[in-house]
């Protein structure tokens, strides 16, 4: 039964079409498993590269790209929306300058293994003062009060599964999630 978010419809802007092994999937793969969740919008991306366009009936479309950061020559061009992915082993609040300047969306999976920050104060703000979201990974989740901190920041939150396959989708949509129409690159289409 999905997940009934106070805030708006279920999405997930997080899906991967490619994989970490010579695996990939096509929008399509996904669509009984989105029609299942009741997810009806969903976001697929590929690292380092954007995904074809593909549409899928009754369910809102966004193709995106999740670019590693520092940056490694990934372009956002043609992209609806970007996630940075910060690589392992740097400070998240070091590699906000970079985010600004490679125009990022959203900051993915900020509390995957190996990811850090020293300053969430200062995080929180440029990513209020540049309109950057925060996403709330269902594979790593987070510290509650961060997401708190954030909401109360200004800085929106996202809801991604980072499913690299239809069976790891994810509807376990906290309550303060942002709701899609409210971010700045969906609004136009919802």
């Amino acid at each position: 039964m999905p997940n009934s978010n106070s805030r708006g419809r279920i999405y997930d802007l997080h899906i991967h079409l490619d994989t970490h092994s010579p695996v990939r999937f096509s929008p399509s793969d996904y669509y009984v498993a989105l029609l299942e969740f009741g997810i009806a919008a969903a976001g697929f991306v590929m690292h380092d590269a954007v995904p074809a366009y593909e549409p899928l009936e009754g369910i809102a479309a966004y193709f995106g790209i999740e670019c590693t950061i520092p940056r490694t020559g990934a372009r956002r061009r043609k992209a609806d929306y970007s996630l940075a992915h910060a690589a392992r082993g740097h400070d998240l609040a070091d590699l906000v300058g970079d985010m600004v300047r490679e125009r990022i969306d959203i900051l993915a999976h900020p509390f995957a293994p190996g990811t850090l920050c020293s300053d969430w104060d200062y995080l929180l703000d440029m990513m209020s003062e540049h309109t950057i979201a925060i996403e709330y990974n269902a594979s790593y989740g987070g510290p509650d009060w961060i997401y708190e901190r954030a909401d109360a920041n200004g800085v929106q939150i996202t809801f991604g599964s980072d499913a690299h396959a239809p069976d790891q989708l994810s509807i376990d949509m906290p309550p303060f999630v942002t709701p899609l129409s409210e971010l700045p690159f969906a609004a136009h289409s919802v």
